[in-house]
């Protein structure tokens, strides 16, 4: 299976800096990888740019410089037709257009200074491109793509009550909240189509002193959730689950080399679900200095069978700061961080 997966590695040669690519994300359609490129140089000085990559040539189709965009809390989608990006931070939102003669057009959005203290979770167009959406972790906000201004309060969709919102599914449709009531600890899965709500009721015990992270990511047609549980205590594991039927169908953790007790396992610092639901890619924690801490794990949902590809072969000094699927799910682009 390994044979059959292709890696794009980004890295770059500029001498005395640090270069990383903090996001990765392709197109629908695979032909073109997105990356929000960092070099950081001295004590305070950055670069920070926005790149699109042929992913077949990986030569440089358009890169844009930030323009004032949060540099750790950026993100951004392609809108549809696979050639424009949405951009967007706490408080703003653009729109970086492509024209035919390959220069760059930008669409500023109505700027919402009142959340710049929010955590911002995700950034989606519609699947009609009439809403650009940004959810943070209490609230969904639409803008329309022609007054460039945010959806009336009317229209606005749920506001997570006491809970906190986790992922939006790239379709804009389903938008998965946290919740924790009575020491049981649920996600709750809200359709924006229907209007309906389903919770899934999780495994995990609550403890108030010992909170768990949740990370969400969906499959490609959003029928499957994988979900990342981590605690304090370096116990972390990935389950994925089936939205139909509101039930886990797999679990996946790395157990610890360094330590006898069952119970202990490396923490995950980032993962990714193939389109198909077929693979799932593990990054544990950098903070592990072992061998472990320079390995990608690819597993196979259905077997549980697991390979591995190792970091020296890249010659770069940090592994996997960040990777995704291609749409197709035969390619996985992955990030790594140099410094020279």
């Amino acid at each position: 299976m390994f044979k059959k997966l292709f890696f794009i590695v980004l890295i770059a040669a500029f001498s005395g800096v640090c270069l990383k690519a903090q996001n990765l994300r392709y197109s629908s359609d695979g032909k073109t990888l997105a990356a929000n490129w960092e070099i950081f140089y001295g004590r305070s000085n950055n670069v920070s740019q926005f790149i699109l990559f042929d992913a077949e040539t990986g030569k440089i189709k358009m890169s844009f410089n930030s323009n004032g965009h949060s540099l750790n809390d950026s993100m951004f989608n392609f809108t549809p037709g696979n050639q424009n990006l949405m951009i967007a931070d706490r408080s703003s939102i653009s729109v970086l257009k492509m024209t035919a003669d390959n220069q760059i057009e930008v669409e500023d959005f109505e700027n919402q200074f009142g959340n710049y203290d929010k955590n911002l979770v995700a950034v989606a167009p519609s699947a009609d491109g009439k809403i650009y959406y940004k959810v943070y972790s209490d609230e969904l906000i639409g803008y329309d793509i022609l007054t460039k201004k945010a959806l009336p309060e009317e229209a606005k969709k749920p506001s997570a009550e006491g809970g906190e919102f986790l992922a939006f599914d790239e379709n804009a449709n389903l938008l998965v909240e946290y919740e924790n009531k009575a020491l049981e600890q649920s996600l709750i899965v809200h359709n924006l189509a229907t209007k309906k709500s389903n919770k899934i009721k999780l495994p995990y015990p609550f403890d108030k002193e010992k909170k768990g992270r949740f990370d969400v990511q969906f499959s490609h047609n959003a029928d499957r959730m994988a979900i990342r549980y981590e605690t304090n205590e370096e116990k972390s594991q990935i389950s994925v689950w089936d939205l139909k039927t509101g039930t886990s169908v797999a679990v996946f953790s790395i157990r610890s080399l360094k330590e006898k007790n069952a119970d202990d396992f490396y923490q995950i610092e980032h993962f990714a679900l193939s389109p198909d639901v077929k693979k799932l890619a593990v990054k544990i924690d950098d903070r592990y200095e072992d061998d472990l801490s320079n390995l990608l794990f690819l597993w196979d949902i259905a077997t549980k069978k697991e390979t591995l590809t190792a970091a020296k072969k890249y010659s770069v000094e940090s592994f996997a700061d960040d990777f995704t699927f291609s749409p197709d799910s035969k390619k996985l682009a992955v990030s790594s961080q140099i410094i020279l």
